[in-house]
């Protein structure tokens, strides 16, 4: 009988252990910042662009001087870079890489709804385009899964109407992703919170909502009539040294 039993709790705990998630070294990780508010956009002159192109280098500087500690590769991809071949040839080239086995994504761009003022018809992100052009989040998804050889994990999408393109990112692949319920007035005023807890071991799940708390944030968006307030969907209890990758 007794023989039975530790049979049983050793096949148990072995199959404990194998839904486990593995731990991911820094030198392990890589990490893809996408920021893009100016390029493409015309009227380079004008105060709202130069509003955004203050943005782009505060996001920029705040991205590059947080994460360095935290990943063995991190590519930024800025306002002309991230056009969408380059976009998905930067993955593809990542993914390849054999020393990093997983890959985060921070997009910092415009996005759009599927409301009918705007011509693409359904969800899409301001990836650069020299005719202005947006790009559709369903369409984007396969061809990110195609490239990214199981590597994807947690996006963060700071772009207005991010909510409407969570489930494309999701079945992109990525276990976690957050977007804004409305239009995004809070800069990246979240995402500094965010990656005070994500990158010090938080869950993804208490990150988000540890930068949804802010007060200056929800005042930038009343001035802007939107929501920044991101909500999180997929493994919320991922952490940065994690994977739940078979």
């Amino acid at each position: 009988m007794i023989k039975y039993l530790l049979l049983f709790f050793t096949g148990f705990s072995t199959i404990c252990h194998a839904n486990q998630s593995q731990p991911i070294d820094v030198r392990e990780r890589g990490l893809i910042a996408v920021i893009n508010l100016a390029a493409g956009r015309g009227q380079p002159r004008s105060l709202k662009t130069k509003m955004y192109v203050a943005e782009e280098i505060q996001a920029f500087r705040l991205i590059e001087q947080k994460s360095r500690d935290h990943y063995g590769k991190v590519i930024f991809l800025f306002r002309e870079e991230t056009n969408e071949v380059n976009f998905l040839k930067t993955l593809e080239t990542m993914a390849l890489d054999p020393e990093i086995k997983t890959i985060d994504m921070i997009l910092y761009a415009h996005g759009h709804n599927a409301d009918p003022k705007y011509a693409e018809g359904a969800p899409a992100l301001g990836l650069y385009n020299p005719q202005g052009h947006f790009t559709r989040s369903d369409l984007l998804g396969p061809e990110v899964k195609a490239v990214a050889r199981g590597k994807l994990r947690m996006l963060y999408l700071e772009s207005c109407w991010g909510t409407t393109q969570s489930q494309d990112w999701l079945n992109a692949g990525f276990l976690s992703v957050a977007g804004s319920k409305l239009v995004d007035g809070n800069h990246a005023i979240d995402l500094k919170r965010f990656l005070k807890k994500w990158l010090y071991g938080e869950t993804f799940g208490n990150s988000i909502n540890f930068g949804n708390k802010n007060i200056f944030g929800k005042v930038l968006d009343r001035m802007v009539k939107g929501d920044s307030t991101k909500v999180p969907l997929g493994a919320l209890d991922l952490t940065i040294d994690q994977t739940y990758f078979d």
